[in-house]
Order: structure tokens, then C-alpha cells, then sequence
């Protein structure tokens, strides 16, 4: 049993998907992924997960402006943010709380090191190693490479390091007008259900004037991992980033290296080639890829189509007031997405894509969709961001999904939590909270900007 303290206690009612909710679950999850694999399957799932990407060509260097360095006060935040954190430490070992330490007694150790880097334009090798984890979706079938997510264990120093990176460049984007509105993920102050509600919006308008909706959820194969280093600093010189941070991003994308824990191997690890994507789990990386994205989501639509984004969950709406309307409408749309997204060397998997039609009508001719002559067949339901949007926007079948996950947990917790002799009230209110974290998944945290009684329904 996992030893709970009374600060994970009373964090509960703070983050309901904080510390105590990955612990429980990671507990009742079991083993990590790469334990129970032999090589070979380890093998072909990291190098699915990690597609080898053409070599990095870079454009040619342009003398650097003056700039600021980085002030103590820059770091002593940094510092501070991080040193409060209990995550594991990347390759090195060292952790946050090591650092903060250290930086207390000589705070002028981390703010050389990390100006010498910013002025000379260079990302040590060592902030560029990773240990990467497979965290297994759901249920997925083991042994799948889809059915897991590679996390990217890197050295804390290094990640303090990108967050003074990430702070300059949001800077920047943002005195150039910053990204766009539609996209709400690794975005401060938004999450899931602000996506959820645009289209709950976007179609009950369009349903109440008796029209048609159509979303359509474009699946991006393997999207953080396969995006080309080209592509990324490409975007960066298309924001007219300062070449003093170019420089920086230009080492930040070369020679990167990751291994993942094995007891398949003499050595217990096998190397993982890198030669392309953004990190999951480096803290500069989800800014890069919406700075890279922002094209797509800002790509001009014929009239009555729309996009929502989510990080790479991409969703084409289109509105029509006749099945055909919103039929061309969405044909015309999706043909211009999916070419923007091949733009940045990815693929739609056309096989994966769900849509849902939206329409108080009876009787009417169903549209047929395609992206690049396959066919994407409409449902009465999909599942949007762990979210199950049903036709009529009901979300009873999602209330349902949730209900049976929650049962799952609690039966799991029971098993740990004994009527006799099991932990105290304190911890079993630590366990039991996770159940309400699940339950309470994408639900409102606050109102959005337009949500009012009038546009959308309780």
C-alpha cells in the first residue's frame, strides 16, 4: 500500500486530479508496461512510438540582436515553482529538491550556467537525455504500440531551464497577437470542457434554427512524436523569434537520445532513437507544438465550417441549413484540413476519425463524408476528449461510462480497504476522493467567456 501523508490528504479538495489521484491510479494500475513486454514487441512499440524523421536541415544563422539575460529574479521563480514539486527525476537522478537546495546556498551557480547557455546558444547533451515511460491507455490491448502514451523522463535542471525558454517565447508570441482562440489545449485557464461546450454551443445554435451540424474528430496519427524538427523551428522563424532564442531551439532539436527501463536487456535499458517530435512531458514542448499548429487552426474555411483544438484534437464543424448544405460544407473543410495538416509532414488516420451528426429533423438524406477518398461514417456518438458526445448532446451515455469506470475503481479500492484493519479515515478519504475525480471529468470549472443560460442548456 502506497504511504499516504496528511499533505496528500488535504490536497484532495484542492486538485482532485493532482499527486493522491496519479498515485492511486498508477497503484492500481499495476507493473510499468515495459516489465511485462519482451524485446521484440519493446522494440517495434518504441519505434512506432518514435518514427524515424528526415534529418534536420537548419537555416542559415542570422547575427544576434543584443538581448537581456536571464535575471536572477527569472530564476530565483523558476526555481522556486519547481523546488515545491515531488515528480520523479529524470536520468541523472537529481531532483527538484536537490536543486532548490543547492540553489539556496549558491544561487549563482544556476544563473551562470543558464545565461552561458542562452548566450552561447546551446542545450547541454545531457538536458537532452530522456528516460521515456509507456503509460498504457485505458484498457487497450498490451502489446499494442497505439494503445500507449510515451512519457519522456528528462533531467529537472534541464526542464528548469525550458520553463525560463517557455516563458521568453510566450513573450513573444503573445506581443505578436498570440495563438489562436480556438485553441484551448496547454492553455492557461482552459481545459476540456471549454472544447466541449464550444461545440455544445455550435450546434444547438444551429439545431434551434432547425439547420444541420456535423463534427467531425480528426485522429492524428501519433502526432507529438512525428512532427519533423523543420516543421517546429519553421514556425518559430514564421513568429520572427529572436535569433538568440532560434539559436537555442536549433541545439534544443539535435541530437536528442532516450532510453526506456527493460529487464529484457544484459544492461536493463535499450536505447530509443530520437530524431524528431516534441517531448511528452518537457515543459517548452506543449508551447512548440501549438506554435507549430497554430497554422492549421487558423487555416480560412469556407463559410459555416469551423475548427475547435485541443493539443493535436482536431475538430471540423460544419453547419448547414440542408443535409447537402452540410454535406459540401464538410466535404470542402476537411479537404483543406487534412492537406494543412500533411503540410507539417502528419497524417489524418482516417480509420480512427469519428463525426456526429446534430439535427432536431426526422427525415432527411444522410450526408456522406470522406477525407482523401476514404470514407468516415457518422455515429450517434463519439468519444471527444475521454468525453461522449451523443447526437443530442444529452451526455447520458457518457454519465454511464463514467458510472461504470467509477465502479471499477471503488471495487479495486475495496480490495485495498478492508472494513477491518485497513487504513484510517484519513487515507481512506484519500482514496475514496479518486472516485469523485473520475466522476468529475470534464465537467465545468467555471463559466466561459460566452456561456449564458440562453445559448447553452442544462
Amino acid at each position: 500500500m502506497i504511504l499516504l501523508s496528511g499533505e496528500l490528504v488535504e490536497s484532495v479538495e484542492r486538485d482532485p486530479f493532482g499527486k493522491p489521484y496519479k498515485l492511486v491510479m498508477r497503484k492500481l494500475s499495476g507493473p510499468p508496461a515495459t516489465a511485462r513486454m519482451d524485446l521484440d514487441t519493446l522494440k517495434m512499440t518504441v519505434d512506432t512510438l518514435f518514427p524515424a524523421c528526415p534529418a534536420n536541415t537548419h537555416s542559415a544563422a542570422i547575427p544576434v540582436e543584443p538581448f537581456e539575460v536571464f535575471s536572477a529574479e527569472e530564476v530565483a521563480d523558476v526555481v522556486k515553482r519547481f523546488g515545491s514539486r515531488r515528480t520523479a527525476p529524470g536520468p541523472d537522478g537529481v531532483s527538484n529538491i536537490i536543486i532548490a537546495a543547492a540553489h539556496k546556498v549558491n544561487p549563482a551557480m544556476l544563473l551562470e550556467t543558464f545565461n552561458r547557455c542562452l548566450v552561447e546558444g546551446m542545450v547541454p547533451g545531457r538536458w537532452k537525455e530522456a528516460r521515456v515511460v509507456l503509460l498504457r491507455k485505458g484498457n487497450r490491448p498490451e502489446g499494442v504500440p497505439s494503445s500507449y502514451r510515451p512519457l519522456c523522463l528528462l533531467n529537472d535542471v534541464g526542464k528548469m531551464f525550458e520553463a525560463l525558454l517557455a516563458a521568453r517565447l510566450d513573450t513573444h508570441i503573445a506581443s505578436r497577437g498570440g495563438l489562436a482562440a480556438n485553441q484551448y489545449g496547454f492553455r492557461k485557464g482552459r481545459s476540456t470542457d471549454y472544447a466541449v461546450r464550444e461545440l455544445q454551443r455550435q450546434a444547438v445554435a444551429t439545431t434551434n434554427k432547425g439547420g444541420f451540424c456535423v463534427a467531425i474528430a480528426l485522429d492524428i496519427k501519433n502526432a507529438f512524436n512525428s512532427i519533423e524538427w523543420c516543421h517546429l523551428l519553421a514556425a518559430l522563424e514564421g513568429w520572427d523569434v529572436p535569433e538568440y532564442l532560434m539559436r537555442v531551439f536549433r541545439s534544443y532539436f539535435s541530437e536528442r537520445k532516450a532510453f526506456t527501463e527493460t529487464p529484457a536487456t544484459d544492461s536493463g535499458a535499450l536505447d530509443v532513437p530520437v530524431t524528431g517530435g516534441v517531448p511528452q512531458g518537457s515543459v517548452v514542448g506543449p508551447l512548440l507544438w501549438n506554435i507549430a499548429y497554430n497554422s492549421v487552426l487558423t487555416t480560412a474555411l469556407p463559410s459555416g465550417a469551423a475548427l475547435i483544438g485541443f493539443a493535436d484534437d482536431t475538430l471540423v464543424v460544419a453547419h448547414g441549413k440542408t443535409a447537402s448544405e452540410v454535406e459540401a460544407t464538410a466535404t470542402l473543410a476537411l479537404a483543406i484540413v487534412s492537406a494543412r495538416i500533411a503540410g507539417l509532414g502528419l497524417v489524418v488516420a482516417v480509420e480512427n476519425t469519428q463525426s456526429v451528426l446534430f439535427t432536431n429533423r426526422y427525415k432527411y438524406a444522410t450526408p456522406t463524408l470522406s477525407i482523401n477518398n476514404v470514407a468516415v461514417g457518422l455515429s450517434n456518438k463519439m468519444l471527444y476528449l475521454e468525453i461522449v458526445v451523443d447526437r443530442r448532446l444529452s451526455f447520458k451515455e457518457h454519465v454511464q461510462r463514467v458510472a461504470d469506470k467509477i465502479l471499477g475503481v471503488v471495487t479495486q479500492l475495496s480490495r485495498i480497504m478492508p472494513n477491518i484493519g485497513g487504513p484510517k479515515e484519513g487515507k481512506r478519504r484519500l482514496l475514496v476522493a479518486v472516485a469523485h475525480s473520475v466522476l468529475m471529468y470534464g465537467a465545468p470549472r467555471g463559466p466561459t467567456p460566452w456561456s449564458t443560460p440562453q445559448e447553452i442548456p442544462e
